[in-house]
């Protein structure tokens, strides 16, 4: 799957303090050094303030863009720390995008916070799925369907 996020060089938005993908999403063995980084552990070069390395992270790093990162549109309150949501949107195989959100806080998808970032995520996709923070995935219908194969993709 491809991100379909790719933000303005201008819109002015940046990480921050935010680490969310640097300690929810898996890192191939390869990037980072020798082995990779399993989804739910932090990278190495996560501080209190953000990465460490952030002039030398790798291009995987670089190039990748969560759904509040790409989008001026979100607002503040939606950026990953703070909502405790991490969204991505992605092209699936088929051609249609697909949304994931992992929950990086306990009981933010129980949020009212997270029942509108859910709502816009859902109207611009096919399939959401959303993964607490138990790993439990649950599937969610978006504005155009997707064929079961690629919800099960998706979902492992």
């Amino acid at each position: 799957m491809a991100s379909f996020d790719s933000p303005a060089p201008d819109q002015g938005r940046h990480c921050g303090a935010c680490t969310a993908c640097c300690t929810h999403l898996p890192v191939p063995a390869g990037i980072l050094g020798p082995w990779g980084k399993p989804a739910g552990v932090p990278c190495r070069h996560v501080g209190p303030l953000g990465c460490r390395c952030y002039d030398r992270r790798p291009a995987m790093c670089i190039e990748f863009r969560c759904a509040w990162l790409a989008d001026p549109g979100w607002p503040a309150a939606w950026r990953p720390d703070r909502s405790g949501l991490l969204c991505l949107r992605e092209m699936l195989d088929c051609g249609l995008p697909g949304g994931l959100v992992y929950e990086v806080r306990s009981q933010a998808l129980a949020s009212p916070i997270a029942s509108q970032i859910l709502d816009e995520i859902q109207r611009t996709t096919s399939v959401l799925v959303t993964i607490d923070t138990h790993q439990n995935r649950r599937h969610l219908p978006g504005r155009w369907s997707a064929g079961p194969a690629e919800v099960r993709r998706m979902a492992s």
